[in-house]
């Protein structure tokens, strides 16, 4: 599993968390895990914009890819796709 920014400039992502301006990704994987106890999280992204998002890419127990999309100012679920 591996975590990056995507479309950032400057700080990217370790700026905005440092900022406080995003959440920690880990903090973010961990409320996903928790809500999808039986998935397998493969990879994390944070989509910056004026309203911040993780995608969480998770594989189900029966096989199918998921993107959890996670606020990631408040580490609310927003929805799956």
């Amino acid at each position: 599993m591996r975590a990056h920014g995507a479309g950032h400039v400057g700080g990217g992502l370790a700026g905005a968390v440092q900022s406080g301006r995003v959440l920690p990704a880990l903090q973010v994987i961990r409320t996903v895990r928790q809500r999808y106890s039986d998935a397998e999280v493969i990879d994390a992204e944070l989509e910056q914009g004026a309203r911040p998002r993780y995608i969480i890419k998770i594989l189900t127990e029966d096989g199918r890819r998921v993107d959890v999309v996670v606020d990631a100012q408040t580490g609310s679920i927003l929805y799956e796709r």
